[in-house]
């Protein structure tokens, strides 16, 4: 779905938080951070990894930099909302066992 967003012909955009934007660079994180979630998430599933150890494998810190830009306040607001969250949204959603993504 975001890659949909991302191939508009925008010249502004308002994400939900944060500054408005005049590229497609948050985009392209965000597409990047799901990719990353779902990618570790089905070589976890792959391996046989157990719920508990897959969502305990998942590492994003590839991702957590470009959204904190070494901010405190932003490194545990990323810590708290997505690192927090991610994993098992992403176990869910690979596994089949949970929500299913639709749009």
């Amino acid at each position: 779905m975001l890659e949909k967003l991302e191939a508009l012909p925008f010249r502004t955009l308002v994400p939900g938080h944060g500054d408005i934007q005049h590229d497609r660079a948050y985009v392209d994180l965000l597409i990047e951070t799901f990719q990353t979630a779902s990618s570790q998430m089905n070589a976890s599933l792959a391996k046989g990894d157990t719920k508990e150890q897959a969502i305990a494998a998942m590492g994003l810190s590839s991702v957590d930099a470009k959204f904190t830009h070494g901010d405190p306040f932003l490194a545990n607001r990323f810590q708290d909302y997505v690192a927090a969250a991610l994993p098992e949204a992403a176990y869910l959603i690979e596994s089949g066992v949970g929500i299913q993504e639709s749009f």
